[in-house]
């Protein structure tokens, strides 16, 4: 469970591009930091997804949550997002916090 959780914060924060071998693995939270916050919290979301359907398809998102104000903390450059998942075949709930700045 440890070593799924720290694959899926990794997959989060690293960035399209960042991946020599692979140009298209990660989310790259932090670049949603110095976007424009139209629709911001759909792109996460869909982004996250995406990624999550990709490369560990073994992990079914259960909910996505963003504390306080989003588009307030974007425009600080500033999201902590909380990610509820389950691990399909070990039939597990679990999540994962992650902050970016």
């Amino acid at each position: 469970e440890e070593a799924i959780k720290q694959n899926f914060k990794n997959l989060m924060l690293t960035s399209p591009g960042e991946r020599i071998m692979d140009p298209n693995f990660g989310v790259g939270l932090k670049r949603f930091l110095f976007e424009p916050t139209m629709n911001i919290k759909e792109s996460i979301i869909t982004a996250i997804r995406h990624q999550t359907k990709v490369y560990m398809p073994y992990i079914l998102i259960n909910r996505i949550e963003f504390s306080g104000d989003e588009d307030k903390e974007i425009i600080n450059h500033f999201l902590n997002i909380k990610i509820n998942f389950s691990i399909i075949d070990l039939n597990i709930n679990s999540f994962v916090e992650i902050s970016v700045e």
